[in-house]
């Protein structure tokens, strides 16, 4: 019910007593016979308008009616229930509304009785009462009741059904303006004062005052805010945490944010911890401020084993059907280890070795998580149908030492919840996990293969590139490069197997040991299906080839080139400039290639990209990842990787056709000594038959340089980072 109709009725029925005459005489006696009410039983004829007449007698107007007098739908009369049905010949809102009418006016009203069938009407003509407006006034403040404590804004208008009333608040406190809206304006302590208001209206201009209240202080809300306040003594998952009550703002701040971020996000922890969440509630604006800080105390508890394998069971790819070796990693996040059991050795190795045989065969793979700290396990099977490989028909050759993979070349029937899209691969439509199985690529014997790709990714859409290489007719597990995503936490570890290990961005054999065969599997993922899919436009593994040679015939190139590469210098940047020429090496490239980066919250451009670029598992972090700072790169739509050249002639045809690269660099440079580094070689020129090689150098003040052949030729390692500029979206 609305707050008028309640309080006005009230009014009226105080100031109106009575004058509902013998309407509510006449229901006070036929209520209290209402439950002795029976059916007439005499089997005389019984004549219902002689009934109807006499109850219609019962309903006089004599003293005139208010707006509030009661019109009941049904009377009883002599045992009968009697439908009454009213109309009147004056505007609806001045009968039985709120909106009180103050001059007298005259009313006709036709009333008609209802009972089995039978119906008889009356006609009364009466007036409605006229009320005192300065009376209305007084009884609407009379019900009105200031609250003791002013916390917010005080409005009078829903109490009074007055069409164009004026209210003015009177307060000597700036917490209440004249509109009565609140704002706290005391910061701390006692403030009580008469609140008092201005009406208007028609010819009415009178103040009244409300009462006498406390005015509500910064300090005061902020306690009641605190009061409110309620965290758990103990938790295993996220909690809600109050960030404003009113006008208080709540801030929090953890003692562990990488357990419990300020956020209430939990994260895993493998013991119990108690961890003090520091809250600090206040009010600031342009009357002052107030602050209150309070610490609750929570114990964090390490998550069950159940709900850690559920986390990683959503980010554990088990292909259902398969022709090639699976991934099965052994060590996962949040202390939890897995190991495996196949149904059939014969065709799946507990390992993940598939072994193809005449037919599609389908196994189950049990995989076992458990708690390196406990005893618990939890098994979760897989059925995988092993494909037929017809001989020959995923195996290839590539003699030479750069394999670039362009995702037009990828053979379609790989694909598991991806699409060939132009000239990238996708995820199809609502897949959140895709994968591509390369072919078996026999290859020349290497010492050390680096692989990189070049796709479209963000921190909810990533790209996983694994590599496995062939050792002694073996072929080791895939090592992976981890998940990557552009600005996500991106990282992983060295790893190792029976023949050959990783280390950092290069896959080896052991020492001694040479591999002649490469395959690799590339995962799409991403966190929902709304989420834009990641876009591969290219893989690429780089060979590094024993007793190899390769032959570029330079001959038509001309004696000079320089490419206008921006220049950046590595230590401008505070704190990591030390460390970071690969990242400033990646942002001068990307920048000729036309990228802008000074937008994206960071001083320099080449800080942004190290952040970008860095490899978080190791060294905490690491900005020289060759692999990551191609990935980065790729992830901007540009086909990046990192290649090897294997002569001087290679790199300068290279420079010629493509434009400038990132080339890698050890031993002394001339003006400086380097166990490693990343250099951009812009161009050469040759001169009276001395070569010159043309440098933006991260490490020189002023960054260009230019340096003989022979020492280039002396410190560089061949490892090159490529963009092709002519492959820009």
């Amino acid at each position: 019910m609305k707050k008028t109709l309640f309080i006005l009725t009230f009014l009226f029925a105080l100031v109106f007593v009575g004058c509902k005459n013998n309407i509510n005489q006449t229901n006070n006696k036929t209520e209290a016979n209402e439950e002795t009410i029976t059916e007439n039983k005499e089997s005389q004829e019984i004549d219902y308008d002689d009934i109807l007449a006499r109850a219609l007698d019962t309903i006089n107007f004599e003293d005139g009616v208010d707006n509030f007098t009661d019109f009941p739908e049904v009377i009883v009369f002599e045992n009968y229930r009697i439908t009454i049905h009213w109309s009147w010949n004056v505007p609806d809102h001045m009968i039985g509304e709120v909106i009180p009418d103050f001059v007298k006016q005259d009313v006709r009203f036709i009333i008609m009785a209802e009972l089995e069938g039978v119906r008889k009407t009356k006609t009364i003509d009466t007036f409605i009462k006229a009320i005192d407006i300065n009376d209305y006034i007084e009884n609407v403040l009379k019900v009105y009741a200031l609250p003791s404590v002013i916390e917010e804004d005080i409005d009078l208008i829903d109490y009074f059904a007055l069409e164009g009333i004026e209210l003015e608040y009177i307060c000597d406190n700036p917490s209440i303006d004249s509109l009565g809206k609140f704002t706290p304006a005391t910061p701390e302590g006692d403030f009580v004062t008469e609140i008092k208001v201005n009406i208007k209206y028609k010819d009415i201009n009178n103040t009244y005052s409300l009462g006498v209240a406390q005015i509500a202080s910064m300090e005061y809300l902020c306690n009641k805010a605190l009061e409110k306040i309620s965290l758990p003594d103990s938790i295993n998952d996220d909690i809600e945490l109050p960030r404003k009550d009113g006008f208080v703002i709540i801030e929090w701040t953890s003692s562990y944010p990488r357990i419990l971020g300020n956020d209430g996000t939990l994260r895993y922890t493998n013991e119990v911890k108690q961890i003090k969440m520091s809250s600090t509630l206040y009010i600031d604006n342009e009357f002052g401020s107030f602050f209150l800080d309070k610490n609750f105390f929570i114990t964090v508890n390490p998550w069950d084993l159940a709900r850690r394998v559920q986390l990683i069971k959503d980010n554990l790819f088990i292909p259902n059907e398969t022709k090639f070796d699976i991934y099965l990693p052994t060590e996962f996040d949040y202390d939890v280890k897995c190991k495996y059991s196949s149904s059939d050795t014969s065709l799946l190795t507990n390992y993940g070795h598939v072994i193809n045989g005449s037919v599609d065969t389908s196994v189950i793979l049990t995989c076992t998580f458990y708690d390196e700290f406990g005893s618990e396990e939890i098994n979760q099977e897989f059925e995988i149908k092993i494909l037929h490989l017809e001989e020959g028909e995923m195996e290839g050759t590539f003699y030479n030492h750069n394999l670039i993979d362009r995702v037009s070349d990828f053979i379609p029937s790989n694909f598991s919840g991806l699409v060939l899209d132009g000239d990238r691969v996708k995820l199809a439509s609502g897949a959140l996990v895709g994968t591509y199985d390369s072919k078996i690529y026999t290859t020349l014997d290497f010492r050390r293969v680096v692989g990189s790709f070049s796709c479209i990714t963000t921190p909810d859409a990533t790209c996983e590139l694994a590599i496995s290489i062939r050792v002694k007719n073996t072929w080791s597990k895939y090592f992976s490069y981890g998940e990557f995503g552009l600005g996500r936490n991106n990282l992983y570890y060295d790893q190792t197997d029976t023949y050959s290990y990783m280390d950092t961005d290069m896959i080896e054999p052991n020492s001694g040991l040479s591999g002649n065969g490469v395959k690799y599997r590339i995962t799409l993922r991403r966190k929902n299906a709304e989420t834009k899919s990641p876009e591969l436009g290219l893989v690429a593994v780089t060979l590094f080839l024993n007793n190899y040679t390769y032959a570029v015939d330079a001959s038509s190139l001309p004696d000079f080139v320089d490419w206008d590469v921006p220049k950046l210098y590595q230590h401008d940047v505070p704190s990591i400039g030390g460390v970071i020429c690969s990242a400033t090496t990646t942002t001068m490239l990307l920048k000729f290639a036309g990228f802008d980066f000074s937008n994206k919250g960071y001083t320099y451009e080449h800080e942004y990209m190290a952040n970008m670029v860095a490899d978080r598992g190791h060294n905490n972090p690491t900005y020289g990842n060759w692999s990551y700072n191609m990935m980065a790169a790729g992830a901007y739509g540009v086909n990046a990787y990192v290649g090897k050249f294997y002569s001087w002639d290679e790199l300068r045809y290279h420079l010629v056709h493509v434009g400038p690269v990132g080339c890698s660099i050890g031993g002394n440079f001339g003006i400086y000594t380097t166990a490693g580094h990343l250099i951009v070689i812009r161009g050469y020129r040759i001169s009276n038959g001395e070569t010159t090689v043309i440098c933006n150098d991260p490490n020189v003040k002023g960054v260009y340089y230019e340096v003989t052949l022979e020492t280039f030729l002396r410190c560089w390692g061949s490892v090159i980072y490529i963009i092709e500029y002519d492959k820009l979206n």
